[in-house]
């Protein structure tokens, strides 16, 4: 479901892009994706998370992680 790793790049991305002042050139966004099954990208196929927010507790870890460096 992308929940992990998509939410942490996101929130990696933008703490770097807010470091370095460049917030109003970049449009930084995340979300679940698909999954579930070998259909899950043709329509009616099993898509879990498809279209939710970032997990929040990734995306908290990610924002730590990026203050660390």
């Amino acid at each position: 479901g992308n929940i992990c790793r998509s939410p942490t790049a996101e929130a990696m991305f933008k703490a770097v892009v807010k470091s370095a002042g460049l917030e109003d050139l970049f449009d930084i966004d995340s979300c679940g994706t698909g999954g579930g099954n070998e259909d899950w990208f043709l329509k009616g196929g099993e898509s879990y998370h498809e279209g939710e927010e970032s997990d929040l507790r990734m995306a908290a870890i990610g924002a730590w992680a990026a203050s660390q460096v």
